[in-house]
């Protein structure tokens, strides 16, 4: 059996300086030139929450750090400042759960939520689109996506409205 489970930068299984390192690892041999790398100090000390995603693979008696995320709710709308999966650990859905998860942690405080996304990062588009982010802006060398928590109460109240209840 094996299962995924999120821990915090401070958590009670790694010391913060080791979850920043394994961070700041991912972040390098992981992010593809999507994301700063940011070091471990810098990591400790930035306003943004980092959430580490490890898998633990008990037949095999493994523990991987399989990808992370960065999300900064100290402003308005709330920033997913980085997300990253391991490169073997890819395609199977990680990504768009660590996503889910970061939009829901900071629609939790937060009205929108909004991400960068460099042009040529044709996957991460895709999903924000599925979740309901909204293309807002093109700069140079990135895409604006936001969420706002309004608009998708109003979108699942619309829906719901246009469902016929048989008596």
């Amino acid at each position: 059996m094996a299962y995924i489970k999120l821990y915090r930068l401070k958590n009670h299984l790694i010391s913060e300086v080791e979850t920043a390192a394994i961070i700041s690892q991912l972040l390098e041999k992981h992010g593809d030139g999507f994301v700063k790398v940011y070091k471990p100090k810098e990591i400790i000390e930035d306003t943004a929450r980092y959430y580490l995603a490890i898998l633990f693979d008990l037949p095999k008696m493994k523990i991987i750090p399989v990808g992370c995320f960065a999300i900064d709710r100290t402003k308005e709308p709330a920033l997913l400042k980085s997300v990253v999966v391991h490169k073997d650990y890819r395609g199977i859905g990680i990504g768009k759960k660590l996503i889910e998860i970061a939009t829901r942690y900071g629609l939790y405080e937060r009205n929108k939520v909004k991400a960068y996304v460099k042009k040529n990062n044709k996957i991460m588009q895709k999903i924000l689109e599925n979740l309901g982010y909204i293309k807002k802006e093109e700069k140079e060398d990135c895409y604006k996506y936001i969420i706002d928590k309004h608009i998708i109460h109003r979108e699942i109240i619309n829906h719901l409205s246009k469902i016929k209840i048989p008596i």
